[in-house]
């Protein structure tokens, strides 16, 4: 065979808008098309019959050769994006021509006799200006050749045959059709996109087999291949399109279509090329969510610390206020008042800190039924709404921050609830095993603890549903919109993600997915509870304030407390007891002091004085992993700002189990 000559079978893919290149199975070049030659400025003559693992030194990687000897084997089609895999199959050129966008890789059946191939296309999805008319002429100087050589008809017939074969084999949807817009072929992939199989769509006008939609109002597109037919140019969609199959499903598409001409330049047919992106843009919609919930954080994350601070004082304040009041007094009911309110600006800012950096869960192990049992009586709590709950017995355990993923599914049934206006059933199932869930932009096959919320509500709009879990957005009047998008975030931080199924005049369903564990049991129903007991703590804390209240709530339950404002006068406390014989039995630090020793230094250096020093680190907000791994800095427990006088004395009670 003369080198730079085409053999027969391959001679119609000169005649395709996209580079095409056929190697055998030991890789050597087959075929170099025209499109190739134009792209690259390398001469067919100086590729054929040589290796392009050689020629493209890059290819021999594992990443791609593992891939493409996966396709030679027989195995699908392999796509290689231009984001990952920028000039994957071309040459960079001197003048800075045309780079390779994309390239799919298919099995090809060719020769004689017959044997397996790799046939490699390529698509620039960034043409330059002038491109496509360089195309066009090219594919009108093909044409005309093949029509000054007049074919036999028996090598007509074969060439069709193989060509079908070739184009049965492509990963993306390609549909031809002759001058009057019927269709005559179809790949394999466009049979499964459109749910017509070729003998059934043969003849059939192209808008009646490849239904398209516009995504924004609904209306039917006319075909694109019409309007390459008519105008005898390249078309290129603009994105938002729907095309419906036969069976009424609708995938997101993106498409293009060429014409096929005549010597004389005449259309005399179209080709129809399109994929489905449907899950691309789910991805992108997933990624956008991802990107607004950090810019929320962000601004929580400004100002978490000091209102956590202040609120730990307000709260506490009116706390040993109450202490000191008749239940029955008007003023204790007035501090009640100040202490529900002071519990919902306390919520208000979990809310906005679950979507910063310093939110990062601190995971425990737990059993989920637990927490959804206790999420459900929260949520429904007067409430006309029946709920029934199933799988909550079985042993499903997670490594998670137990109240975190409670406020999480609580948002979710209240917002159920809502749905139903307070009456109906909502039907709550808890299951684990493998499912396919997309998280932080990738699909993710592994094993999940699946929580699902079905209300018999009426459904959510569609033009709503990409919405929901946007911060501050809400359908519902007096509501701040932080609940779902609370939820999603919880979720997200724990290696999950939350996917709702819902339409308009029928049920909701919500799934939950988290990251399945065999945690043990948790330390907070594993022991027995103890008996608290009169203990010595130290309280290092940069506020005066703070230090003052937290000593008095100290004192309220019994303890002795002392307070240092920095990690160096801790130190120097802690160890005047310690040699006195009256040591500390714990201390409360703060994780972050201004101008001084914070908690984080201070804790390793009381090691380094007492292996045996049992500090707590405490903070209203910090991005620190000393908060969520508290654990590897040598702190026994962890206690967030603001906190409750029972949670003060929960904490101090676990140290008794260590």
């Amino acid at each position: 065979m003369n080198p730079a000559s085409v053999p027969d079978e391959f001679e119609l893919f000169d005649h395709v808008p996209v580079g095409v290149c056929v190697v055998d199975e030991r890789y050597s070049i087959v075929c170099w098309n025209r499109i190739l030659e134009e792209w690259t400025g390398i001469d067919r003559s100086e590729v054929l019959q040589t290796n392009l693992l050689s020629r493209f030194e890059h290819l021999a990687q594992d990443r791609y050769r593992s891939r493409l000897e996966n396709v030679l084997g027989g195995g699908p089609p392999a796509i290689f994006s231009h984001e990952l895999h920028p000039q994957l199959l071309l040459s960079a050129r001197a003048d800075a021509g045309l780079r390779a966008q994309k390239t799919t890789a298919s099995s090809l059946t060719a020769g004689t006799p017959p044997k397996g191939m790799l046939l490699l296309t390529v698509e620039d999805l960034t043409e330059p200006e002038g491109t496509l008319d360089k195309i066009a002429r090219l594919r009108e100087q093909a044409l005309g050749e093949i029509e000054e050589r007049k074919r036999a008809e028996r090598a007509l017939s074969e060439q069709k045959r193989r060509l079908d074969i070739t184009l049965r084999s492509i990963g993306d949807g390609v549909i031809t059709t002759d001058v009057n817009g019927r269709v005559g072929l179809m790949s394999r992939t466009a049979e499964q996109l459109t749910g017509w199989r070729v003998s059934e769509a043969r003849g059939k006008p192209i808008e009646e087999i490849y239904r398209t939609y516009c995504a924004k109002t609904g209306q039917q597109r006319r075909s694109p291949a019409r309007e390459t037919l008519e105008k005898n140019r390249i078309f290129r969609s603009t994105g938002g399109e729907t095309l419906m199959s036969k069976d009424g499903t609708q995938r997101h598409i993106d498409e293009s279509a060429a014409p096929i001409t005549d010597g004389s330049g005449a259309a005399i047919g179209a080709v129809l090329v399109f994929q489905d992106i449907t899950e691309r843009i789910r991805v992108e919609k997933e990624l956008l969510k991802a990107r607004k919930l950090e810019s929320i954080g962000i601004l929580a994350g400004g100002i978490a610390h000091d209102f956590n601070n202040l609120l730990t004082a307000i709260m506490g304040s009116i706390t040993l206020a109450k202490m000191h009041m008749d239940p029955k007094d008007k003023a204790c009911q007035v501090l009640e008042n100040a202490d529900a309110a002071a519990n919902r600006a306390k919520k208000l800012i979990q809310h906005l800190v679950t979507f910063a950096d310093g939110g990062a869960p601190i995971k425990r192990p737990a059993l989920i039924g637990e927490i959804v049992t206790e999420a459900a009586r929260s949520a429904l709590n007067g409430s006309a709404v029946e709920c029934r709950l199933v799988g909550a017995e079985e042993p499903a355990r997670a490594e998670v921050d137990r109240e975190q993923i409670k406020w999480a599914v609580h948002n979710i049934i209240t917002n159920a609830e809502q749905a139903m206006s307070g009456q109906g059933k909502i039907d709550i199932s808890i299951g684990s095993g493998v499912f396919e869930p997309v998280i932080a932009g990738e699909r993710r096959i592994e094993n999940y603890i699946k929580i699902s919320v079905t209300d018999e509500g009426v459904g959510i709009q569609e033009e709503h549903l990409g919405k929901i879990f946007d911060p501050f957005f809400s359908t519902k009047e007096k509501e701040c919109g932080l609940g779902l998008s609370t939820a999603y975030s919880i979720v997200a931080r724990h290696g999950g993600t939350i996917e709702v199924d819902s339409k308009p005049g029928r049920d909701t369903v919500f799934h939950i997915y988290l990251p399945a564990g065999s945690a043990k049991d948790s330390p907070e129903t594993a022991g027995a509870k103890r008996n608290a007991r009169s203990r010595r703590i130290l309280v290092m804390d940069d506020e005066e304030l703070l230090r003052d209240i937290t000593a008095k709530l100290l004192r309220a339950l019994g303890h002795e407390a002392l307070s240092a404002r920095d990690g160096e006068e801790m130190l120097r406390l802690y160890a005047e007891a310690r040699d006195a014989a009256n040591p500390f039995h714990a201390v409360i630090m703060d994780l972050t002091i201004e101008n001084g020793m914070g908690g984080k230094e201070a804790v390793a250096r009381l090691l380094q004085m007492d292996p045996e020093a049992k500090a707590i680190v405490s903070s209203g907000y910090s991005a620190d992993s000393a908060m969520s791994d508290f654990r590897r800095y040598g702190f026994c427990n962890v206690l967030i700002k603001p906190y409750e006088l029972s949670r003060l004395k929960k904490v101090l009670s676990d140290l008794d189990q260590g």
